[in-house]
């Protein structure tokens, strides 16, 4: 299946980008960007271009729903839907963003929920609200966390300037570890950590001495080879082992111990690109964008042949501050010569889209489709951005507005680009299907959304077919493709919505 967005293609360019830069003095960055979410720009308040009735109805429960449905003869898909539950999510635990867990946290005090709650917010980066929400838990709240967990967040906050943040760390670790809530290899990890920070390097091979854990082991494995190749007879300063192992700290999720030593090597050579690096990223990753902003900014200067990265990153940082005029000022910085330039298109789109500069976004988008550089994601993303977004939110159709011939070139183009590849025309029936829910074209709808739902089995799409079946009076299928929905459906106001349309099919 292609991917659901154009951001696809944003976390993917990123990916590439990040491992061209940092193939540097034989070590490199192998972070997993696979758990990394890239903030996607915000969704802006819009007129509903449909009736506003439907913010006005009185929702009923979604108990209230079921009960309803189920005291009517069910047809069997529907039995089956409403006797698995898993399928859909229980208004009160289960929520599908952070913020959600955190109110559901809020309003029920589960415990269950503190660790999804750290792991969500650890696998996003966002070490500095997880020290805030792990310090408004009560003391027996904070029983329930994860020691590892409560360890690296702690691991990833500290003040780089704070004289007691060395021993704040070590008596954390050791109040865990004489609770018995972290195993003595484990400890010995977290100490291992502080001797590198302190670059006491004869305590971390001391330490190591006593790892059973094989991962453990091939660390500093690989520290001691980096030790040996800088202790090589010739100009290599000692400053170089700090850079390197400041990179493995990074790869380690470790991102202030390697800010430690980075800061460290920056402080006896300030034209060493490494370092800045290091710093660069980890500030990057751990959402501190004005210290990102700056790092980029000095590596522009010392390094003018990585520019165009350089630039890249300090536009993510300033997008994801939401900061979208200045990332449009420095996507334009890149000249339509670099090899980057496809991809800025795209993401010139997102800023626009930010910034709702409807026009110059599909400026955008049709410099695309006349660019030899497009492909099949691009088409997927333009259906998706301009029809079924709208469709979906109860948006109003601004893109489209903005150049209504725009689609039909697109869906037409779309037929021409990929009509060598068969197994990518359900890009282009996605693009048909679109238009058709927008503009009541006469396509046979309900054939081409069942055929649709196989290979982009999205909400959205049970949605339109639930309506289409509403309109043609076929209760059963109706609830049958909105209950779906609903089980598929990302968030509270998505599954609010649905509801809103099940409602008027039961009573």
């Amino acid at each position: 299946m292609l991917p659901k967005s154009i951001r696809f293609l944003f976390l993917l360019s990123i990916f590439a980008i990040i491992w061209s830069i940092f193939y540097i003095d034989s070590a490199t960055f192998s972070h997993n960007f696979a758990q990394n979410s890239i903030q996607t720009q915000s969704e802006t308040s819009s007129k509903l271009y449909l009736s506003g009735e439907v913010n006005k109805l009185e929702i009923k429960s979604w108990t209230e729903i079921k009960t309803e449905i189920k005291n009517e003869p069910l047809d069997p898909r529907l039995e089956k839907l409403l006797m698995s539950e898993e399928n859909f999510v229980n208004e009160n635990t289960q929520f599908s963003s952070i913020d959600s867990l955190i109110q559901a946290f809020n309003q029920t005090q589960d415990t269950n929920l503190i660790n999804p709650i750290v792991e969500e917010l650890v696998s996003t980066y966002q070490f500095i609200p997880a020290k805030k929400f792990i310090q408004s838990l009560t003391n027996e709240q904070k029983y329930f966390i994860d020691p590892n967990l409560d360890i690296l967040v702690t691991f990833n906050t500290f003040q780089l300037s704070s004289s007691s943040a060395i021993s704040n760390l070590q008596t954390k670790i050791e109040n865990y570890k004489s609770s018995q809530s972290i195993t003595a290899d484990e400890a010995n990890r977290y100490c291992w950590i502080i001797a590198l920070m302190q670059q006491n390097y004869q305590y971390f091979f001391d330490i190591s001495r006593s790892f059973k854990n094989q991962r453990y082991q091939e660390f500093s494995a690989k520290i001691a080879s980096i030790q040996t190749k800088v202790n090589q007879p010739g100009d290599m300063p000692s400053y170089y082992l700090d850079a390197l192992i400041s990179i493995e700290l990074f790869n380690q999720w470790l991102f202030y111990p390697a800010k430690v030593l980075a800061l460290n090597a920056v402080s006896q050579n300030t034209k060493y690109i490494l370092p800045y690096q290091v710093l660069a990223y980890s500030n990057f990753f751990s959402n501190s964008r004005d210290a990102a902003i700056e790092y980029f900014t000095t590596l522009k200067s010392l390094d003018p042949e990585s520019n165009d990265k350089y630039t890249f990153f300090i536009w993510i940082a300033h997008y994801r501050a939401e900061n979208y005029t200045n990332s449009v000022l420095y996507l334009s910085q890149i000249k339509s010569t670099s090899i980057y330039y496809p991809d800025i298109q795209r993401y010139l789109i997102l800023d626009y889209l930010s910034l709702e500069q409807y026009s110059k976004a599909n400026e955008v988008f049709d410099n695309l489709l006349q660019s030899w550089k497009i492909n099949a994601s691009d088409f997927y993303s333009y259906f998706s951005e301009v029809f079924f977004k709208p469709y979906a939110k109860w948006w109003e159709l601004n893109i489209y507005k903005a150049n209504p011939s725009l689609a039909k070139q697109y869906i037409s183009s779309c037929e021409t680009f990929l009509a060598s590849d068969q197994t990518l025309s359900s890009v282009c029936a996605y693009g048909k299907a679109g238009l058709s829910l927008l503009q009541q074209t006469n396509i046979d709808l309900e054939a081409v959304l069942l055929e649709l739902i196989k290979d982009y089995p999205q909400w959205v799409l049970f949605q339109a077919l639930g309506e289409y079946y509403q309109r043609h009076n076929d209760p059963t299928n109706a609830k049958y493709y909105l209950l779906k929905a609903i089980s598929l459906a990302d968030s509270e106001q998505e599954r609010y919505q649905i509801k809103s349309l099940l409602q008027k099919v039961v009573e």
